[in-house]
């Protein structure tokens, strides 16, 4: 078993998807953060843990990991004309940009978010699991809406990426108020 104090590494960190599925969703009872089941979660094989070094190849692989798709789904390649990376599926490219004001990770995630949004939704887990680095989770957007509708406690910790300024840049209050408005919306 996991404990709340697990310690983020630069390294993505992803539990083996091949985990006997379990639904730590169930557990939360309230919106009180202090009464999140961070435990249940960190053994959850949807959850990507990252903090502000992880390098885009290895976010990408973790997303793979985390949803199960095939890891030939879509690839990274260096942009011809710029330093970035571009997320690539088919004919379809997504620029990866970071700058001062963006990180790589953010941008990653957002990419991913662009190319995969149609059957998968990465939500960061908000002021539940505050540390130097981001809790995500990312199931199929037809999960997530089950989960809404079975327990509404759901929405209320976890917010879609897309929604949110650059997690790895932003205050913490700030991403907080965002969750919280997207959880009483």
């Amino acid at each position: 078993m996991f404990s709340t104090s697990v310690r983020l590494t630069g390294v993505c960190d992803v539990r083996p998807y091949t985990m006997t599925l379990m639904l730590p969703y169930d557990k939360i009872a309230s919106r009180d953060d202090r009464a999140f089941p961070l435990d249940e979660f960190a053994a959850y094989p949807r959850l990507i843990v990252m903090d502000w070094r992880e390098e885009e190849p290895r976010i990408l692989k973790a997303f793979f990991k985390a949803t199960g798709l095939p890891i030939d789904t879509a690839k990274l390649e260096t942009s011809s004309t710029s330093e970035y990376y571009q997320l690539v599926r088919g004919d379809v490219r997504i620029d990866v940009p970071w700058s001062e004001n963006v990180s790589a990770q953010h941008s990653m995630l957002v990419a991913l978010q662009q190319l995969f949004g149609a059957t998968h939704s990465i939500r960061y887990l908000n002021h539940a699991a505050v540390s130097d680095g981001g809790y995500f989770v990312v199931e199929t957007n037809d999960a997530w809406r089950s989960l809404n509708t079975r327990n509404p406690n759901v929405r209320w910790f976890f917010t879609p990426i897309d929604l949110l300024p650059d997690v790895f840049k932003s205050d913490v209050e700030l991403l907080a108020r965002i969750g919280k408005e997207y959880g009483d919306a």
